[in-house]
């Protein structure tokens, strides 16, 4: 959706080892943080059930579809209205 590929990384970045670790540290954000693709993405790669995880393999693939389908959607949409 961006037009410059060093502002897409940047953004990626930072939200992948900026805003995820900020949020897991705040108690009221904790909740959210679970549906951030970071954690989604580590669920998805572990085997067997597992007391300490939140959610599991299927939700955690689940997520990171959802984000994959938004962020396309919002690509489409950015480029039928610009490029048009």
């Amino acid at each position: 959706m961006l037009r410059s590929t060093a502002l897409s990384l940047t953004v990626m970045f930072s939200f992948i080892f900026v805003l995820s670790p900020v949020a897991n540290n705040i108690s009221g954000l904790q909740e959210a943080a679970r549906y951030l693709p970071d954690y989604a993405g580590s669920q998805v790669m572990r085997v067997g059930t597992q007391a300490d995880a939140v959610i599991g393999p299927w939700t955690g693939l689940l997520i990171l579809l959802a984000w994959t389908v938004a962020a396309l959607a919002g690509g489409y949409v950015v480029l039928r209205r610009r490029d048009a």
